[in-house]
């Protein structure tokens, strides 16, 4: 969901080998663009029972408008990700 204030990014994060370390995971997270790398503000999620799922809520600064190929970048040493982030005029507010 998108507006002039704030991107908020639903995801999950799974580590299927074991526990997650959860200190590890807020600094690594980060959206990138093709003018500006965007920094998530805040975040907020559940952990299951076994430790080794998330499923978060987080907030990023509002990427310019003209930023078509967003990526959701992971720097886990398990989980070196890039996720392509889609939206269209439907998810702004």
């Amino acid at each position: 969901m998108l507006d002039d204030n704030q991107l908020l990014v639903y995801y999950t994060i799974n580590n299927p080998e074991g526990k997650l370390d959860i200190g590890e995971i807020g600094s690594m997270l980060y959206i990138k663009g093709m003018v500006n790398d965007y920094m998530m503000n805040s975040s907020q999620g559940l952990i299951d029972n076994s430790e080794s799922q998330i499923r978060y809520i987080a907030s990023f600064e509002s990427p310019y408008f003209f930023e078509k190929g967003l990526s959701f970048n992971s720097g886990l040493p398990w989980d070196r990700a890039k996720v392509p982030v889609g939206y269209s005029e439907n998810d702004l507010c």
